[in-house]
């Protein structure tokens, strides 16, 4: 053999094992991430209301843009994408732990039902809306169960509640406040409006804010919500 393919056949060995390697590094007890890299590949499928990107060896990802609002991911970074017709939900992830939530400070409308709810709200900030019409929606997004605190001020205007819900209005809520109502997790009905809630179980909670009448755009009011 000659020293030319002894010296090649030697640098192709060093590459399998250290492929090898990367492989191996990828094993745990838990997980198993011993994936063959392919370079190339890939398309693109689409139906009426779906389109959907994948590829073979590459990194993907893209900016995903409505409006004002637009998250970064991936890693196919450059390659420009239809944005979707409408958006209602900020979610920037800054870690794994991390609960999404809507951080711009007012509402979006139209927010009149909860499959059209501003949020999920962060908890703890104060979101800002006019009681211009008769409902106004907003999430929230329990990881876990425990205290749940709404406060809703400066509300200008009249027969107005505030409401809780869980999942949706019509799903009957855990230890809901008033046997009468099982859809109804917490409600108020009297200024300075506030809801003292023990969540028992996480998952999605919608706050409803009705305003009966004195509808008017030119005063908001402040919603805050606390939980876990």
């Amino acid at each position: 053999m000659s020293g030319r393919r002894i010296v090649a056949t030697a640098l192709g060995l060093l590459v399998v094992l250290s492929l090898t390697a990367v492989v191996w590094a990828q094993i745990s007890t838990n997980f198993d991430l011993s994936w063959r890299v392919v370079a190339g590949g890939g398309g693109e499928r689409q139906s009426a209301n779906y389109r959907v990107q994948d590829t073979l060896g590459q990194w993907v990802g893209d900016i995903l843009s409505c409006g004002w609002r637009e998250a970064q991911a991936g890693f196919w970074y450059g390659v420009v994408l239809a944005p979707p017709p409408q958006c209602k939900v900020s979610v920037p992830l800054t870690s794994k732990n991390s609960v999404p939530c809507f951080v711009e400070p007012g509402e979006v409308e139209p927010n009149n039902t909860y499959a059209d709810a501003t949020g999920p709200l962060c908890s703890g900030q104060d979101y800002s809306g006019y009681p211009d019409d008769t409902n106004d929606y907003f999430s929230l997004y329990l990881r876990t169960s425990g205290p749940v605190n709404i406060t809703l001020t400066n509300h200008t205007g009249g027969d107005v509640q505030l409401v809780l819900y869980y999942q949706t209005p019509t799903t009957t809520c855990p230890n809901n406040q008033d046997p009468k109502y099982p859809t109804i997790c917490a409600r108020d009905f009297q200024a300075p409006f506030g809801i003292a809630f023990n969540a028992t179980a996480a998952g999605w909670y919608y706050i409803r804010i009705y305003t009966g009448s004195h509808h008017n755009n030119t005063t908001p009011y402040t919603l805050r919500a606390t939980y876990p």
